[in-house]
């Protein structure tokens, strides 16, 4: 086939004979355009029939395919219908097992909502147990801060408040045997430390104390620890004490720290470790001067510097 450059070659090919055959005849140069513009005539339609049938061609084959493909296009789910297939496709073939799950959450469920109306039923019986129980005796838990010869060793508190902590620490028992999971049974613990620390059973505080700590978080941990450290105070087991103390008042979140500074250079003074609480207590001086413990610590910082 003869593409446009081929024709215009043979075109200026001819027009260059055509100048040298001008003189020689024009019969012979007419023979030769005549056969010029044949070959150029046949070269066009065979040109444009080439063209008309590769445009048939096409048209035949990719207007079906696009129309097939269109339609499988629009045939095809989306994604989430896909997924949800796969999906609904797996449960089928494990019905069995499907059905197991959501009865085990089922069941799970109706469990949870049990187990909170009892555990909120039983809360409400232990709340109105132990109101009885503590209205006899002081609502406050915290010791206050020991003075050094205040009291003799194994001497007995006032005999109306010796009476009402005897009377809670009978009670207590009973009430942690049933209540022992209610969320009062932590701050019962503390009560029943604090009542025999008050009536001089000192074994039986510290395990309460003890107890206490395990199920209490926060600032009332740090009670269930001034507990401890309170019983070993009145054991005279100075170490354990100050151990305890130096915990206490190391506790940026305690909101007793400065009470528990205090007892800390009240147990190093009692071990006879006055250097220790010299220091102890002018840390006090620094962190808590605004503490209306400040003018004891004070008087006990100024008695251990005079006595060297």
């Amino acid at each position: 086939m003869l593409n446009p450059r081929k024709i215009e070659k043979i075109f200026r090919t001819f027009s260059r004979l055509r100048r040298y055959w001008w003189g020689r005849g024009w019969g012979l140069w007419r023979c030769h355009e005549e056969l010029l513009w044949a070959v150029i005539c046949l070269s066009i339609k065979t040109n444009l029939i080439h063209r008309s049938e590769l445009r048939m061609e096409r048209a035949s084959v990719t207007v079906p395919q696009l129309s097939m493909l269109n339609k499988k296009e629009l045939r095809r789910p989306d994604e989430f219908m896909s997924i949800f297939g796969n999906l609904m496709q797996w449960a089928t073939e494990r019905v069995r097992g499907v059905t197991t799950i959501v009865f085990g959450l089922i069941v799970l469920g109706l469990g949870a909502i049990a187990w909170n109306s009892w555990s909120d039923t039983k809360n409400r019986a232990a709340a109105d147990d132990f109101r009885e129980i503590v209205e006899t005796a002081s609502s406050n838990l915290v010791s206050t801060a020991l003075k050094l010869g205040s009291q003799e060793k194994g001497s007995d508190p006032k005999p109306a408040t010796k009476a009402k902590w005897e009377k809670v620490a009978s009670e207590l028992p009973p009430f942690l045997e049933k209540h022992g999971l209610s969320s009062f049974a932590g701050t019962a613990l503390l009560y029943q430390g604090r009542a025999n620390l008050e009536i001089g059973k000192y074994d039986v505080a510290l395990k309460a104390y003890q107890q206490a700590e395990s199920k209490l978080n926060g600032a009332y941990r740090y009670l269930a620890l001034e507990g401890q450290a309170m019983v070993y105070m009145q054991q005279e087991k100075w170490n354990a004490a100050e151990k305890l103390w130096t915990t206490l008042s190391k506790a940026d979140d305690n909101p007793l720290r400065a009470l528990h500074t205090w007892n800390l250079g009240l147990a190093q003074e009692a071990a006879k470790r006055n250097s220790e609480a010299v220091k102890t207590y002018k840390d006090f001086e620094t962190r808590f001067s605004d503490s209306d413990l400040i003018e004891k610590v004070r008087l006990r910082l100024a008695i251990l510097q005079a006595t060297g």
